[in-house]
């Protein structure tokens, strides 16, 4: 495979001397040929696609939106026209007027993968999503990224229309990899029951928040807390593991069963838009606590880590859900896992291994300068979190579990564990190394929230998350 990027090219390099530079025998000719370049260099990469057409079996483009002071192009060559055979990936990136009914002539069943992203980020209405996958039945990759409040949605081949949707459910044998930037829940509920989708195995969707159409044009929609998207339930159901963390004003479930698949949902403002009492903004909503047992059924591992829920609401969903091998609770309200289980044998054989850590990075930084009151606080806080594990040490010793069934860590201090050799509720303190392997330390903010996906990160404008912007996925030619 050949691979070509002549977005940036050195001062005097023509574009054909850049293409001519690799030394590639287009008589011999080429297996594959991959180009990443700016919307006014197209014309030229077409015209050398074409005149060697008969040699260059396979083809990879990736177009970049144009310099500031590029001159503008016409409309009509916005998009790659080359013969469908040799098209196998086609990247659109930050164009400024992406018309998406020229790319019409483009797709086909020859077109493997398709990525756009709009320079506003603005998101894609569904109708023209299920479009574009309807004209490509051996598309294995599709992606869009796209945020929330970025801008109208991109215009579709026609208006938006849900009738698109009435006609036997898409086949789409070879899609393995669906990723979607903001994306109303009941349209990707739509979406996603009209295709069929068997050999996804990584699926990554933002959903915004929740909302109602006003009752009266007077009033305003109302707003809701986030509910699962129930078109992904089968594979819910099936899933082994899930992870919820949270980052600013964003929930994510990462969910998936191994060798199988993977998915990945993002929820803004999952408690929706209205004013909330501070103290529901500390710990998951309530629906999502309800969901999760009737959702996910079949979970061997479950880990949470951010904001959490409150005693109450952990009491409820161990209760009702069966969590046949760990359970790692990571965060500021971590105690409260712990309390739910304290008195409560029932739960506690639900749970094999437990893994608790209290991470407080404010209280930790800004000790020295506490006033006295907010000092005793946090001790407080630290003597309920080490006298709670000691209750659940004793509990799990005589149940006669090992000593790694549960294992504790306060702030930056090692983690500590059951010490079976000791007396009932004493612990026994682990090496900075095995405290690694359990409590590995990632990457937050100065509010302990966990760093964001690489996707979440892709999804919004290059303005947001200027310190991450190594995880951006640049969707050029490979």
């Amino acid at each position: 495979m050949i691979r070509v990027d002549v977005t940036e090219l050195p001062s005097g390099q023509s574009i054909q001397e850049a293409l001519l530079s690799h030394e590639f025998d287009l008589q011999s000719g080429v297996a594959l040929l991959s180009v990443s370049c700016r919307r006014n260099q197209w014309a030229t990469i077409r015209d050398f696609i074409s005149a060697h057409s008969s040699t260059i079996v396979s083809t990879r483009i990736s177009i970049i939106g144009d310099l500031p002071d590029a001159p503008e192009i016409a409309d009509e060559e916005i998009v790659p026209q080359l013969d469908q055979g040799q098209l196998t990936q086609l990247a659109l990136l930050d164009l400024q007027n992406l018309n998406l009914p020229l790319l019409s002539p483009t797709l086909g069943p020859h077109l493997q993968k398709l990525s756009i992203r709009a320079k506003s980020r603005a998101p894609l209405d569904v109708s023209t999503t299920f479009l574009f996958l309807s004209q490509c039945p051996n598309i294995q990759g599709f992606q869009f990224p796209a945020y929330y409040n970025s801008g109208p949605t991109v215009a579709p081949f026609v208006p938006p229309d849900l009738s698109v949707f009435d006609q036997p459910d898409l086949k789409l044998p070879s899609l393995t990899t669906f990723h979607l930037g903001c994306t109303e829940r009941e349209g990707f509920n739509t979406l996603f029951r009209s295709i069929e989708v068997h050999a996804i195995r990584s699926l990554k969707v933002i959903l915004p928040p929740e909302t109602r159409d006003a009752v009266s044009p007077t009033s305003t929609p109302t707003s809701h807390q986030m509910q699962l998207p129930n078109s992904l339930r089968p594979w819910m159901d099936q899933a082994e593991w899930i992870r919820i963390t949270s980052h600013a004003s964003v929930i994510t479930i990462e969910y998936g069963r191994e060798g199988q698949f993977t998915h990945e949902i993002h929820f803004i403002h999952p408690w929706g838009l209205g004013p909330v009492d501070r103290d529901e903004l500390q710990r998951l909503p309530n629906q999502l606590c309800v969901d999760l047992p009737e959702y996910f059924r079949n979970i061997q591992s479950a880990e949470f880590d951010g904001v959490l829920p409150n005693v109450d609401q952990w009491t409820a969903l161990l209760a009702s859900w069966d969590i046949r091998s760990d359970l790692k609770v990571i965060g500021q309200n971590a105690t409260e896992c712990l309390v739910s289980l304290r008195y409560r044998p029932d739960l506690q054989e639900r749970i094999p291994i437990l893994n608790a850590w209290l991470i407080d990075s404010n209280a930790a930084r800004d000790y020295s300068s506490m006033p006295k009151a907010k000092k005793k606080i946090i001790s407080q806080q630290k003597h309920q979190f080490l006298a709670v594990s000691r209750s659940l040490f004793q509990a799990y010793q005589a149940m006669g579990r090992e000593a790694d069934s549960v294992v504790v860590r306060y702030q930056g201090e090692g983690a500590r564990m059951i010490d079976v050799a000791g007396n009932p509720g004493s612990a026994a303190e682990l090496s900075p190394t095995e405290t690694e392997e359990i409590f590995p330390e990632r990457n937050r903010d100065r509010d302990d929230n966990a760093q964001p996906s690489p996707w979440l990160v892709t999804c919004t404008a290059e303005t947001h998350y200027r310190d991450l912007s190594h995880l951006r996925q640049r969707f050029l030619s490979s």
